[in-house]
């Protein structure tokens, strides 16, 4: 079952686990090397991995542990996999000056992120 809960969980999670964690140093190695880039996507499902233990232990929202591991491997593939393709398309080497142009970029790399997260978490879920 999805509710307001899930969803806000989900959005407060995604925020810490793709900037809190990242430090501005992260940031711009990740896009470099593969070690980095493993690194930040660790962290970020890391987010997921220690909700769905607590909600498994404590009984919310129908989490299990099977289902917990499932969706922190396949958000740490899927997170990985979208920020290596937007390195890759020039998200790194966007003028930040051109802020039209690199604002459309975040928003569209943080949509896909998003949006990858909801369609995870409804199939496991």
């Amino acid at each position: 079952m999805v509710n307001i809960y899930i969803i806000s969980i989900m959005l407060l999670g995604h925020w810490f686990g793709d900037f809190v964690l990242q430090s501005n140093e992260l940031a711009l190695k990740k896009h470099k090397t593969l070690n980095d880039l493993a690194l930040h996507s660790f962290d970020y499902s890391a987010v997921f991995l220690v909700i769905g233990l607590l909600f498994t232990q404590l009984g919310l929202f129908g989490f299990n542990l099977i289902g917990t591991f499932l969706f922190f491997g396949a958000t740490f593939l899927l997170h990985a996999l979208v920020d290596h393709t937007m390195s890759k398309i020039g998200y790194d080497s966007l003028n930040k000056s051109r802020q039209n142009e690199f604002l459309g970029f975040l928003i569209l790399d943080q949509s896909i992120h998003l949006i990858l997260l909801w369609f995870t978490f409804v199939l496991i879920f």
